[in-house]
């Protein structure tokens, strides 16, 4: 068994390509459980890390570590983040009228739609999607699926559910590449957020970073 730490890469910032949108200098989740699987369809995870007991949020541009726990060598093309459903962001710079350089943002990205738990038991998103103060924020505590599997990158999947099938574009998020666990090596989540800060007509939104895992 290896003694597996998963620290999380800074977001790789660049100028933005578009005016309505831009990059984070910040972005934080609150972080429950953190759990993997020898299938890519995310079937029978293994708890890997658990901070259920006191949850707090993660700066993902500070290189923190979600914690560490026992890992058997092997290929895991599937990660789940059990988290919060309220992110907190902070533009680097303005973004058309809504997105101010400096403020940060709490975003609700759940607030309809199903979620599977980890355990496999289903639930439903309460309150408003979005940054909007004037919504109905409810925080909710559910899984992010990440796989191989899935070939969605963008908010138009349910990244609350696993992937049913191969280059499922329905659920879950891409993961760019498998964890892999051999020897000494470490795995590193990587995290790329450059210009998915955008300008919404009536609030600002992040929209889903890039995800993949590379060796240390």
């Amino acid at each position: 068994m290896k003694y597996l730490a998963i620290p999380i890469t800074s977001l790789i910032l660049c100028a933005p390509v578009y005016s309505a949108t831009g990059n984070p200098s910040s972005l934080k989740i609150k972080v429950h459980r953190f759990a993997v699987s020898e299938n890519a369809d995310c079937s029978n995870p293994k708890v890997v890390i658990d901070n259920s007991a006191n949850p707090t949020y993660v700066s993902m541009l500070d290189s923190p570590k979600f914690g560490a726990g026992e890992l058997a060598n092997g290929t895991y093309p599937c990660v789940m983040v059990e988290m919060s459903d309220q992110i907190k962001f902070t533009p680097e710079s303005n973004v058309g009228s809504t997105c101010t350089a400096g403020t940060e943002y709490t975003l609700d990205v759940c607030g309809s739609g199903t979620y599977t738990n980890l355990d496999g038991t289903t639930g439903t998103c309460t309150g408003d999607n979005g940054s909007d103060p004037s919504d109905n924020h409810v925080e909710e505590k559910l899984v992010l699926y990440l796989s191989t599997n899935s070939t969605s990158t963008g908010g138009s999947s349910n990244a609350f559910e696993p992937p049913t099938s191969a280059s499922d574009g329905s659920h879950g998020f891409n993961l760019g590449s498998a964890l892999i666990v051999s020897g000494t090596e470490v795995g590193v989540f990587d995290v790329d957020g450059r210009g998915k800060v955008e300008d919404e007509t009536s609030y600002c939104e992040f929209s889903p970073p890039i995800f993949s895992f590379t060796k240390r």
